[in-house]
């Protein structure tokens, strides 16, 4: 083999080498970071709360989050059969608006979960804790960690100043 070719070879196995790396690293970073960052003990907003409050908080998050799993699950499942239904050949109307009113008691139940944890939580803070609680509920991802997208908040969804 001449010369030119020898180097050919090195040069495409020591890319491969290097873009399975990136390939291994990244998937690997996906899988170690997969956690919202409210399990993050070290979060920013969590320093204004006291030791108390702040394991009263990540507990609480946690365990709606336990909670909630089933109904995210659901929710992924039913927009898919909506999905499916809306895309189907022959469009059946009935069908598709039985599965949107599934995931609106999902979502409703979601939300009034969401709700009776925040009030739970509030109930035992301070006015000074609970501006707290807002900024930091505030920040949190909007959906569960396996549907996340980074990206700009919509337009309409700014970021409005909390006012006491």
């Amino acid at each position: 083999m001449s010369k030119k070719i020898k180097a050919a070879i090195a040069v495409s196995i020591l890319l491969n080498v290097l873009l399975t790396g990136m390939i291994l690293g990244h998937v690997a970073g996906r899988l170690t970071h997969r956690h919202p960052p409210w399990r993050d003990a070290d979060h920013p907003m969590l320093d204004q709360l006291s030791t108390e409050k702040r394991t009263m908080l990540l507990d609480t998050m946690q365990r709606l989050s336990k909670e909630n799993r089933e109904s995210w699950k659901l929710i992924r499942e039913g927009r898919e059969r909506a999905l499916v239904i809306l895309s189907a050949k022959d469009f059946n109307e009935r069908d598709y608006m039985a599965e949107v009113a599934r995931l609106d008691e999902l979502k409703a139940k979601l939300s009034h979960n969401t709700t009776a944890a925040t009030v739970a939580l509030a109930s035992g803070f301070s006015q000074e804790e609970r501006k707290t609680l807002a900024g930091f509920i505030r920040h949190l991802p909007p959906r569960p960690p396996e549907e996340r997208r980074g990206g700009a908040r919509r337009p309409g969804h700014e970021e409005v100043p909390l006012t006491p």
